[in-house]
C-alpha cells in the first residue's frame, strides 16, 4: 500500500503561550513523541503548526493536538507523556496500522518462535 504525503496547516486557538507550552512538552518532547509514534513530521511556530504525513496520520495528529491543547487551557497539572500516550490510544491510527500490516514476521530460535505483537514490534523484527 503506498501511500502519498501531504502537508496539512493547523491553528490552535486562543493564543496562550503558557497552554503552548503544556502542550508541546519540555523541548517539545511531547511532539517528538507525538511524529514517532504516528509516523509525521511537526513544525511549529507560536500556535501556527504544520504537520507532514499520510492522510490518515494527519487527521490523528491534528486530533491529539486538539485534544491535548484543550486538556492543557483546561487542567492545572503538567501534562505527561502518559496523557500524550491516552491519546494516541484514543486516535485509532495504531488499528488502521496493525492492519495494514500483510506480512507476519516470524523469527525462529532454538527456543521457539518469536513474533512481534504490535506494529512497533514488527518494524523492529
Amino acid at each position: 500500500m503506498t501511500s502519498r504525503t501531504h502537508s496539512s496547516e493547523l491553528t490552535l486557538e486562543p493564543l496562550d503561550n503558557l497552554q503552548l507550552a503544556g502542550m508541546c512538552g519540555p523541548l517539545d518532547e511531547h511532539l517528538r513523541l507525538i511524529e514517532r509514534r504516528l509516523g509525521v513530521e511537526i513544525n511549529n511556530r507560536g500556535n501556527q503548526f504544520r504537520i507532514i504525513g499520510d492522510d490518515e496520520s494527519i487527521r490523528a495528529t491534528t486530533e491529539v493536538l486538539n485534544a491535548l491543547y484543550k486538556l492543557s487551557g483546561e487542567s492545572d497539572e503538567p501534562i505527561t507523556s502518559n496523557h500524550v500516550h491516552i491519546y494516541l490510544q484514543d486516535s485509532g491510527i495504531e488499528e488502521m496500522l496493525e492492519t495494514d500490516q500483510i506480512d507476519e514476521v516470524l523469527v525462529r530460535t532454538r527456543r521457539g518462535v518469536i513474533k512481534g505483537r504490535g506494529p512497533n514490534q514488527q518494524k523492529y523484527l
